[in-house]
């Protein structure tokens, strides 16, 4: 079975939306390899293409992090995530 996970993350008021990121499981799907034909996501290889606690880190360090670090500079914010087993990451 073929499957895919995309990950969402708006903050509260609707105004600022994090690049959609995609899971799947190829290292290297067959549709990114031509040339002009990279995926427009980030997009991360997982074996049943779910969040875990490994993936919620890597997308939360190359995805999360930066963007909010950009638009934020040093000011503190939450991130609250609701029915998922990466709490304790």
């Amino acid at each position: 079975m073929d499957r895919v996970t995309l990950v969402l993350c708006i903050n509260v008021t609707g105004s600022h939306k994090l690049p959609v990121a995609m899971v799947g499981t190829a290292n290297n799907p067959l549709c990114f390899r031509d040339e002009g034909n990279a995926c427009p996501l980030p997009y991360f290889s997982q074996r049943k293409a779910s969040m875990d606690k490994f993936f919620y880190a890597q997308w939360c360090q190359t995805v999360f992090l930066p963007v909010v670090r950009e638009r934020h500079g040093g000011a503190k914010c939450a991130h609250i995530m609701d029915k998922s087993s990466t709490h304790d990451v």
